[in-house]
This record gives structure tokens, C-alpha cells and sequence, in this order.
């Protein structure tokens, strides 16, 4: 791959736990290796609240008709959702596309709401709240959300997805990087 990224997606089921993720890559060509290490918790039970992580979507991409069934977190129906790998980024103005996974509270009354916020050096200079569709048969809700986000100039950001449900509420962050307006 040239001036790309390679996913490799492998889905597994892990028993509650503290696990530590170790990957390793090779630049066949500058034979360049990498190695990294990063903990991972698998927490006992489902939490009565949760969020998947937050992903700026790169690109969507049809999934291959006759395609096998899939438990790919990226997939939902006939497309596959391609996050980027690395530093997010985007040209002020330009729209912003995050996808994530919702799991609301079961048997909790109130309805979960979303809401996105921009925070430049810790402080929210943008925030959203689209409105969540029902969950799915599994209980989980898969979200787009397509957001233009006005006033943000060149710089970088953290983008803040907090889900609540009555007196509960879950969050994840991720980065982002605003470009100057491309001509």
C-alpha cells in the first residue's frame, strides 16, 4: 500500500478481564517495523449505560453483493463504514460524518439522548444533538451522524459524544483536526 492504511478486522469474545493488545507491523519496502502495546478491559456484565467509541468516518464503501454475514462493527446493512486510522481531519466548513454505537439502559423509561460537543483547549465552542433513532432487535442503536460544524477554524480538536438516559450518561471522545478552507 502506498501512502495508505490496512485494516485488519478479527472478531472474538473475551471473558471480563484486564488484557493488553499488542500489535506489531512491518514497511515491507523500508523495512521499517513498529510495535505498539495499549490495555484493554473487559468489564463484568453489560453496563446499565453505554457508548462504543467515537469514529470520524473517512469514506463509505458498498459491501460486495453476496457477502457473508459479518459481526463487523463497521458494517451496517449493504455499506461498510471506514474510519480513519489515524489523526482525523477535515477542511473548516467541510461536513463531519462520526458513527457509534449507543446501548441504552434496558428496562430504563427515559429516552437516551446524544449530544456532540467541539472543545478547543477544553472548552465547548460547538455542540449538536441529533436526535437517535429506536434501537435495533439487539438493543443497540448504530448512529451516523452528518454534522456541519460552523465557526470552527484551522486547529485541532476533541469531539465529545455524550449519551444520557435518566440519571446515567456515558462519553467518548476522539481528535480531530480542522484544515484552512481548501479552494
Amino acid at each position: 500500500l502506498r501512502e495508505g492504511n490496512a485494516v485488519f478486522l478479527r472478531s472474538f469474545t473475551l471473558p471480563p478481564g484486564q488484557y493488553s493488545l499488542e500489535t506489531a507491523a512491518m514497511d515491507q519496502g523500508s523495512r521499517r517495523k513498529s510495535v505498539d502495546r495499549c490495555p484493554v478491559e473487559v468489564p463484568e456484565g453489560p453496563p446499565a449505560l453505554g457508548l462504543s467509541s467515537l469514529a470520524v468516518i473517512k469514506r463509505v464503501e458498498p459491501v460486495a453483493p453476496g457477502a457473508l454475514e459479518s459481526e463487523d462493527p463497521f458494517r451496517l446493512g449493504g455499506t461498510r463504514i471506514v474510519p480513519y486510522v489515524g489523526e482525523a481531519e477535515i477542511a473548516a466548513g467541510a461536513p463531519l460524518n462520526l458513527f457509534l454505537v449507543a446501548y441504552p439502559g434496558p428496562g430504563l423509561a427515559a429516552k437516551p439522548e446524544l449530544v456532540i460537543e467541539f472543545l478547543r483547549d477544553g472548552r465547548v465552542v460547538a455542540r449538536s444533538t441529533p436526535e437517535l433513532p429506536a434501537p435495533d432487535g439487539q438493543g443497540r442503536i448504530p448512529f451516523v451522524a452528518s454534522i456541519r460544524p460552523t465557526g470552527l477554524g484551522p486547529g485541532l480538536y476533541q469531539v465529545r459524544a455524550l449519551l444520557r438516559q435518566g440519571s446515567l450518561t456515558a462519553d467518548e471522545s476522539t481528535a480531530l483536526r480542522v484544515d484552512p478552507p481548501r479552494p
